[in-house]
C-alpha cells in the first residue's frame, strides 16, 4: 500500500506533474534514488500492478449539477460498488447530511475527499 512519498537527495519540486506520474509508473527513467510502489521498484511493475494505481488531477471529475449521491452512484457503477453503500461512503467523508446537495456546492477539499473514498471503497490502496 502506498502510504507516503519519501524524497531523498533531490527535490522533485519544479518537475511537471506528468513527469512525476511517468516516473512513479515506470514509464520514464531517472538518474538518482529509487522509486518503489506496491513494494516493487517501478521498473518491475506489471500490468496487473498498474491497474491498482490511480491518479486524481485538479479537475476532480464530479458532475457539478448532480447531487453528491448521484455522483457517487456513477462511480459506484464503474467500480462495481453496490448503490446501497453510497450512504455509507457519504457518511465516511462527513457528507451524510448532504445526499441531495449538488457537487457545485462542495468545497475543493470535500470534492477531493469524496472522490478519494470511491477507490478505497472498491478495495484499492489509497494514499492521502
Amino acid at each position: 500500500m502506498l502510504s507516503k512519498l519519501s524524497l531523498f537527495e533531490q527535490s522533485i519540486l519544479g518537475y511537471l506533474p506528468t513527469t512525476i506520474i511517468k516516473i512513479l509508473t515506470g514509464q520514464l527513467s531517472f538518474d538518482k534514488g529509487a522509486v518503489r510502489i506496491l513494494d516493487k521498484e517501478v521498473g518491475d511493475l506489471t500490468g496487473e500492478d498498474k491497474k491498482q494505481i490511480g491518479i486524481m488531477m485538479d479537475q476532480f471529475g464530479l458532475y457539478e449539477r448532480l447531487s453528491c449521491a448521484d455522483n457517487l452512484k456513477i462511480y459506484a457503477d464503474i467500480y462495481g460498488i453496490p448503490h446501497s453503500r453510497v450512504k455509507e461512503i457519504l457518511q465516511r467523508v462527513g457528507l451524510a447530511d448532504s445526499t441531495k446537495l449538488s457537487a457545485a456546492n462542495l468545497s475543493k477539499g470535500m470534492r477531493a475527499r469524496l472522490l478519494l473514498r470511491i477507490p478505497a471503497s472498491a478495495g484499492f490502496a489509497c494514499a492521502g
